[in-house]
């Protein structure tokens, strides 16, 4: 829409003054060609040191002035009240020197002066006062003091001019063309007129250190009219106060006329339309130098209205203004301006242009525009579609457009031809378009034609809306505007971008540039984003509110945007933000060329959950820089946990070699006998905590749940104490190990470990089937092969949970959707549906018949065999003591608990793996698991002893809370304070469930001890019991409760 102006209505009345100016020229020529009657020469035709000090004397004068080809000199004295003028003969000379107080009044009643063809007058020292020109049929109404005729010379030195009026024109001197006038020094005072109230000139006029002060026109030219046959100089004149009820308050140019102007001053002069101080008509000439434009004021153009060709040079326009538009300057279509060097500073109006309005053509060089004001559009200039604008070097300052509205330095038509060059634009401001407003073109165009080259724009600002330096009118995202890559944008603001704006290529931001004005747009502010709108290819405004969004300021775009600490998104462009597996991985931020910038130190890749070269991958997506130390550590800690490995092999061991020695009873009293006691116990105690903290570690790893950091921190600093043996796949910094080395370790080192506990037995074995007689075996080795299987089983529980999920994370990929790529969620370095992946996929399947589906078939089989043959065969089962671990903490009837207990661990851990991975959704189901299980423990109620009862619902409590909670913070349902709260309430329940334990193993120790027996067959792994073999009638008491059991 293009914005109103008011400069339509002033052609018009331009074009009506045209005419009737037409009318007025004739009326000249008519009345120079009657004349007014001239006087009788009765002198000699030279007449020196003549003295006029009366009205006697003055007539001798007015007689020997009227000889053609006279000389006359006249010293004046005195004040000397005239009623009829010197008219001075063609071809006559007269000088005029006046001595202090020389005055020739007319008593408005008379013009003083005619100066005819050919002739020459010189004035010095003189005032000519209230002289009036006529309007009867005698005389042209012209020229109040003086009347220079064609071929005529006025020279006037240190002369005054006051109180004179011509009716028509010139209220103190009119010449026609042709004629010439000179004045130095001079001044002229409240002369009026109804063109030019002090002059009218028509011929070559100079002005040199003259002052023209209140003079007045009731239609143009203040001070001076300047017709289109003249040529006017002034040279340090002063123009204050001057006024026209029309056009120029000071001086008006005409058609083809001229005007110089060099180290002028224009102060506070008014014209009631245009033209404050100067008006040019169209083909008028004019050249200011080194003059200044102050107060002046006027309808269209404060300081000067040009129709012409204007050519200003180191000029200062200041504190002009207009009732319309332009405050300095009012370029009219076909004027042509080129300013230089010039300042324009606090000009100001309330419609167009706070400095020019300009519908011709302005080249403007190395000018300063500082602080000029508009209540509308454009604080410096407003740019038509008619004209062209080239501004080179210039620097716009400080400049602004009222309350909403348009353009703190332009304003500027679309379809305008427009060239800035290496000019500088600073802390303008407007509501709308800090700097530049682009308004939608009038007339219609497809070609761009402004340009912007090397320019700057620094700290300017669009108060209420967008577009700190460039906001444009329309719902087109390019700018209609070149902005090449030299022009710089610097700390520009704006209140808001309008969505869909941001596109335009311009400036770092829409803060910079935008696009929208006045097209519907919402207008984002610093609380929201610009993001995609439903309907495809439009955009909206979006809230930052979140979870992972951070809106850092005006202007932020789905590419722009700044994540939150702990968030990543797979593309600088998508909206949808994704929560880090481990939140200190991401450390949040705005990323400009790679979507790693949101990774903190040592992290890369999706998620930020790949490190970076040189860094070790650790439990939870953690990476730790490998420097010397930190290698040094890795191996430090791989050593301590084989020593400890082998440690507890040895306990084990000697344990049962202590277990065979004292057999039949004998106290055991040696050392070692008492340190297997303590870790069986221990063992056998904490069985319940281990299984809850493997369940907790292992949700978090493979859910990748939002819990409270304190908790978070816990859980993982609990892996080495839940024997969640996943943390030896990850040796950190002492040796690179992906994904795929982590399964086979995983899958293949259990294997290993379970062939290394039946060496025993299988070597047992080689050597009968070798000797012929078989000899008795070791002590130790047959106490070993007694207790394998029950090694192994134990050992299948504690790797059971562990091995299960890493084999299901084998199957479990995360699609990013955003760039069509699925990365393995235990290892994002790895992507998903490669040939490679694929091979592991079918080695990972043939794994899960082994350990998920294996295993619990294992414990089903045995446990079967343990109790159903005596049913069936009504004999004793010889793996019961070889099983205790599986049944032994059990009631009879729930013999098989432990292979629920293995379904229950799958269902909380691997079997979440694939089941909405990643959403509330997954945590919802793990709730409803963790509950249904809870549920099933309280009907069935397995436990033998109420400690491990009550250490159990203790266990289930903590998962469901647990699950709970991290759902709750899924869904954002929860603030930091209650999340703190539950998360350190979380932490002391899992405190109190390990005191529990450990309690009740101290208690136990301390009873054993005070008994001084062996330790007794509850311990975890069932390898010792109270003689080396079961009786068969113990055995059979079992069988027997087992078979008097309640099935349910």
């Amino acid at each position: 829409m293009p914005l109103a102006g008011g400069g339509g209505g002033h052609v018009r009345r331009l074009q009506l003054r045209a005419w009737c100016h037409a009318g007025f020229v004739l009326m000249t020529h008519f009345w120079a060609s009657t004349g007014a009657p001239e006087p009788s020469c009765t002198t000699a035709k030279r007449v020196n040191d003549m003295v006029v000090d009366d009205k006697a004397s003055y007539a001798d004068l007015v007689s020997a002035a009227a000889c053609p080809g006279a000389d006359v000199t006249v010293q004046w004295r005195g004040a000397v009240l005239v009623d009829e003028p010197i008219v001075v003969a063609e071809k006559a000379s007269l000088k005029i020197v006046g001595a202090p107080g020389a005055v020739i009044d007319g008593h408005s009643t008379t013009r003083l002066l005619v100066v005819n063809a050919g002739s020459t007058v010189h004035l010095q020292d003189m005032t000519l006062q209230n002289g009036h020109a006529l309007t009867d049929a005698t005389e042209a109404p012209w020229g109040g003091a003086a009347f220079v005729k064609s071929q005529g010379l006025l020279s006037i030195i240190s002369s005054r001019f006051w109180f004179n009026e011509g009716q028509e024109v010139g209220g103190a001197i009119y010449q026609e063309a042709g004629g010439k006038l000179n004045c130095t020094d001079c001044v002229f005072l409240e002369n009026t007129g109804s063109y030019g109230g002090a002059i009218d000139n028509h011929g070559e006029a100079s002005f040199s250190s003259c002052k023209f002060t209140s003079n007045s026109a009731a239609n143009a030219g203040g001070a001076i009219y300047q017709n289109e046959d003249g040529t006017l100089t002034c040279i340090d004149c002063v123009f204050a106060k001057n006024e026209a009820d029309q056009d120029g308050g000071a001086i008006y140019l005409e058609f083809d006329g001229t005007l110089n102007c060099t180290d002028c001053l224009f102060a506070e002069n008014a014209a009631q339309d245009a033209g404050g101080a100067i008006y040019q008509k169209r083909g008028g000439i004019s050249n200011f130098t080194d003059s200044v434009f102050v107060d002046n004021h006027g309808s269209y153009g404060g300081a000067m209205d040009n129709y012409g060709s204007a050519t200003i040079t180191s000029c200062n326009f200041t504190s002009n203004s207009v009732v319309g538009s332009g405050g300095a300057l009012f370029q009219q279509e076909g004027g042509i301006l080129y300013c230089t060097g010039s300042v324009f500073t606090n000009n100001t109006g309330p419609s167009l242009g706070g400095a020019m309005e300009n519908y011709g053509e302005a080249t403007i060089t190395s000018c300063n525009f500082t602080s000029n004001s508009v209540q509308k559009h454009g604080g410096a200039i407003y740019q038509w579609n008619s004209g062209m604008l080239n501004c080179t070097g210039s620097e716009f300052t400080e400049n602004y457009a009222g309350e909403r509205q348009l353009g703190g330095a332009f304003v500027l038509d679309a379809s305008a031809t427009v060239t800035v060059e290496d000019c500088t634009f600073r802390a303008n401001a407007s509501p709308r378009g800090g700097a530049v407003a682009i308004t939608l073109p009038i007339l219609e165009t497809t070609a761009i034609m402004i340009s912007f080259r090397g320019c700057q724009f620094v700290g300017n600002i669009a108060e209420n809306t967008a577009g700190g330096a460039f906001l444009q009118e329309g719902t087109g995202s390019a700018l209609f505007a070149k902005v090449d890559s030299a022009t710089i944008f610097t700390n520009n603001s704006a209140n808001c971008c309008y969505a869909g704006g941001q596109n335009s290529g311009v400036g770092a931001s829409c803060v910079d540039v935008s696009t929208g004005y006045d097209s519907g747009w919402e207008c984002c502010s610093d609380s929201q984003y610009i993001g995609a709108a439903p309907a495809e290819g439009t955009f909206t405004c979006k809230g930052c509110d979140t979870t992972g969004l951070v809106c850092t300021g005006v202007g932020v775009t789905s590419t722009t945007l700044t994540l939150d600490n702990g968030f990543w998104r797979e593309t600088l462009t998508q909206e949808v933000v994704r929560q880090c597996w481990n939140s200190a991985a991401c450390s949040g931020g705005a990323a400009a060329a790679s979507v790693d910038e949101y990774c903190a130190a040592g992290y890369k890749g999706p998620y930020c959950a790949v490190c970076s070269d040189n860094y070790g991958a650790l439990v939870g997506y953690r990476c730790v820089e490998c420097t010397n130390t930190a290698v040094a550590i890795a191996f430090v800690v791989m050593a301590v946990v084989a020593v400890t490995a082998v440690f507890l092999l040895w306990v084990l061991v000697r344990a049962v070699g202590g277990a065979s020695e004292n057999a039949g009873g004998a106290k055991p009293t040696d050392i070692r006998s008492r340190v297997a006691r303590i870790v069986l116990e221990l063992m056998r105690r904490l069985r319940v905590p281990i299984v809850v903290l493997q369940v907790l570690t292992q949700y978090v790893s493979i859910t990748g749940a939002s819990l409270p950091l304190s908790y978070t921190e816990f859980l993982n600093s609990m892996s080495l104490v839940s024997l969640d043996l996943r943390w030896v796949t990850s040796p950190g910094c002492a040796m690179k190990v992906d994904f795929y080395g982590r399964l086979l370790m995983a899958t293949l080192t259990p294997l290993a470990v379970i062939a290394l506990i039946f060496v025993p037995r299988l070597y047992l074995i080689a050597r009968a089937r070798s000797e012929r007689t078989p000899r008795q075996p070791h002590a130790l080795l047959q106490r070993l092969v007694e207790k394998d299987r029950n090694a192994a089983l134990a050992f299948t529980f504690l790797i059971f949970a562990g091995v299960s999920v890493t084999v299901f994370q084998t199957f479990a990929c995360d699609e990013l959707m955003y760039i069509s790529k699925s990365y393995l969620r235990a290892d994002y370095s790895i992507e998903c549906y490669t040939p490679e992946h694929t091979a592991y996929r079918i080695f990972a399947g043939v794994m899960v018949l082994i350990y998920p589906i294996g295993i619990p078939a294992l414990y089903m089989s045995t446990l079967w065999r343990c109790f159903g043959a005596h049913r069936d065969h009504g004999r004793t089962s010889e793996l019961a003591k070889a099983s205790s671990f599986l049944w032994e903490p059990y009631r009879a009837h729930a013999f098989h608990w432990e292979v629920v207990e293995c379904l229950r661990r799958l269902m909380l851990t691997g079997l979440l793996v694939f089941i909405m991975p990643g959403t509330p959704g997954q945590s919802a189901v793990a709730c409803v698991f963790a509950f249904f299980t809870g549920f099933v423990y309280e009907s069935v109620r397995p436990h033998g002893e109420r400690s491990d009862m009550w250490l159990y619902k203790l266990g289930y409590s903590i998962i469901f809370v647990t699950y709970f909670l991290s759902l709750l913070m899924q869904v954002s349902y929860t603030d930091e304070q209650s999340e703190a709260i539950i998360g350190n309430l979380l932490i002391a329940l899992n405190v109190l469930l390990l005191v529990l334990a450990l309690g009740q193993a101290i208690l136990v120790l301390t009873s054993v001890r005070a008994q001084d027996g062996p330790v007794q067959q509850t311990s975890m792994f069932g390898i010792l019991h109270r003689s080396s073999r079961l009786t068969e009638s113990e055995v059979d008491a079992v069988q027997v409760e087992v078979e008097d059991a309640p099935t349910s």
